[in-house]
């Protein structure tokens, strides 16, 4: 094997090669398949109830379904349903505008940034040579590769008087297209001249983490800088499915790690293979009844408001537990289960 086929296969990969390309890869190719068959959100709220909605119910499957988690964070995990519970309250009732989902829009826009940041992140942290001054050049040029998209997405021309409708996100001038767009060209020459030199000393090209700046450029370019209705459809998707299938495979590795060193769960399964099923059939019951429960109140006043607060105080919870599981230290061999 060759210089050149060997770094392909020992890159720095969130899991590997094969699990990486069929996994991220994968995802994206499905999720633009997806977007020839459906034309319309109505089709779209099924499969976000299917994927995301599931996706949101193993991080509590995580927590409070863990004795020694629940055990030893019980504090946060307490309180911060308690907090969102009062944010989600006052920005329904001490407000005449709707600032409700204006603030989700932003919290999940944060969220999404921080799970795609976080698979370049991982791939880059397993190389083994690196330029100190590397890792500022790739943090920049990965801002703008993800959020740089959003904050574009967020101008004037964009929002209010393009293809977006009023309350998206905040409304930015003008000025930011250029700068973005010129700050992203200047970092990205930056990198691929890091990347050039490296190979020149050691042979090495970084297959792993250029992977997932690509495949996270194209998830964020079209899901935000989406200039027609059909691009809405494929923006959708592919910020949804490589944003739930992923999660789902870490959690799988979790469960089975933590099972191995013995961990106690409140609810337990005599197989691994009945927990993902059971998660998903959990959230779809759930969701359904949210869905439900929230347009047969439509219209009732205080009553929906408390509908609103209800399902946001259930996704706030998730977008902050979300950053927090996955954390180094909150785990007793650190996130040794990412290791294929």
């Amino acid at each position: 094997m060759n210089n050149l086929s060997k770094s392909f296969f020992e890159s720095g990969w969130v899991f590997d090669l094969k699990t990486d390309l069929v996994l991220f890869g994968s995802c994206t190719l499905i999720a633009l398949l997806f977007g020839f068959y459906f034309d319309s959100f109505s089709d779209f709220v099924f499969a976000y109830v299917l994927l995301d909605q599931s996706h949101i119910y193993t991080t509590y499957f995580f927590t409070y379904n863990s004795k020694r988690f629940s055990k030893k964070y019980k504090k946060i995990l307490i309180g911060t349903p308690i907090f969102f519970l009062i944010l989600s309250s006052i920005l329904v009732h001490f407000s005449d505008k709707n600032y409700l989902p204006f603030f989700g829009g932003i919290y999940a826009f944060i969220h999404f940034y921080k799970q795609q940041n976080a698979w370049f992140m991982i791939a880059s942290s397993k190389e083994k040579k690196k330029f100190v001054f590397e890792k500022h050049v790739e943090k920049v040029l990965l801002f703008l590769s993800i959020a740089g998209p959003g904050l574009i997405s967020m101008v004037y021309y964009v929002g209010r008087d393009g293809w977006r409708g009023p309350g998206d996100l905040p409304i930015l001038p003008d000025v930011v297209i250029p700068i973005v767009s010129y700050s992203w060209i200047v970092f990205f020459v930056f990198y691929l001249l890091i990347q050039i030199r490296k190979y020149q000393l050691y042979k090495i090209i970084s297959w792993g983490k250029h992977f997932h700046l690509l495949n996270s450029l194209l998830i964020w370019v079209i899901f935000r800088l989406e200039p027609f209705k059909k691009a809405q459809i494929y923006g959708l998707f592919l910020l949804l499915v490589p944003h739930a299938f992923p999660y789902f495979y870490i959690g799988i590795r979790y469960i089975k790690n933590r099972i191995d060193k013995e961990e106690e769960f409140y609810i337990s399964f005599p197989s691994k293979k009945l927990i993902m099923p059971f998660v998903y059939i959990v959230a779809v019951l759930i969701t359904c009844g949210e869905l439900i429960y929230g347009q047969a109140l439509q219209g009732l006043g205080d009553t929906y408001k408390i509908a609103s607060i209800t399902i946001y105080t259930g996704v706030f919870t998730h977008f902050f537990l979300d950053g927090f599981v996955w954390k180094y230290k909150y785990h007793p061999e650190g996130l040794d289960f990412l290791k294929p």
